[in-house]
């Protein structure tokens, strides 16, 4: 066998080698990835709730004051009749 095939094989098994400590170091760093994910979904988690549920009520409130402004503009709220004078 010839030093070219020596040579030839050494670099593929290099190769390979070094192939298999990437995909170790991949796997090692989507399982970081993967726990940092949940732990900001469980630290994001409460404050998302708290959000909604003061958009919730803020809506609740407009449609509240929206009722109010229509019963405001409604055409007999509010009319003194002709001549009627302003309390002092």
């Amino acid at each position: 066998m010839s030093v070219v095939f020596w040579v030839i094989l050494a670099i593929a098994f290099a190769s390979i080698g070094l192939l298999a400590v990437l995909a170790v170091s991949l796997v090692k760093h989507v399982k970081l990835l993967a726990t940092s994910i949940k732990t900001f979904q469980d630290g994001v988690q409460p404050l998302l709730e708290s959000i909604q549920s003061e958009a919730e009520g803020a809506q609740d409130r407009m449609s509240d004051l929206s009722v109010k402004g229509a019963e405001i503009r409604s055409p007999d709220h509010g009319r003194a009749e002709p001549g009627a004078r302003l309390p002092d």
